[in-house]
């Protein structure tokens, strides 16, 4: 609310559910499935930690980062050097199917889960590392693609999970 005091009521109580679901959810979904889950809410609620805010988060401020962007390039050309946080970013992406397939075969959601953090890590250090609205002509439009391959990503891993993603914290 103190973020974005344009939001109603209705909007915060959607994304105050969205929130407590996830960090309800989360901690049960990250632990192997043959082990016990001890919960504790100051973790499930970290937003600098393994947990679901800390995922969402990031998904909003992707979000957040392509409202302001007036829009996606047409075609990016990666033509500029990758910056080791882009990289990381990339291969962090290329993942998303085999984790899905190693998550389906085993029966196991804690590997999603994982991904969907170590995703939201590596997106996190991109956007602290690398300029994205204020970068060059070229490197700016490559970089909004990754941002939004990181939404989709983080939207679709979270959604497989039984996540909220929301649009705004």
């Amino acid at each position: 609310v103190e973020k974005n005091p344009e939001l109603d009521e209705a909007q915060v109580q959607e994304i105050a559910e969205a929130v407590a679901l996830g960090s309800i959810k989360y901690p049960m979904l990250a632990r192997e499935n043959t082990k016990v889950v001890t919960f504790d809410w100051e973790t499930a609620l970290d937003f600098n930690g393994q947990s679901a805010p800390y995922i969402q988060y990031a998904h909003v401020r992707a979000k957040s980062i392509l409202r302001r962007a007036d829009g996606l390039p047409a075609k990016p050309e990666f033509a500029h050097e990758l910056a080791q946080s882009e990289t990381n970013l990339i291969e962090m992406l290329s993942r998303l199917p085999d984790e899905v397939q190693k998550s389906a075969a085993g029966y196991k959601p804690s590997v999603l889960a994982t991904y969907a953090f170590e995703l939201a890590r590596a997106f996190n250090e991109f956007y602290r590392e690398c300029q994205v609205l204020k970068a060059e002509p070229g490197v700016r439009e490559s970089r909004l693609a990754l941002v939004d391959a990181t939404r989709i990503t983080l939207d679709n891993t979270l959604r497989l999970l039984g996540i909220k993603a929301p649009q705004v914290m």
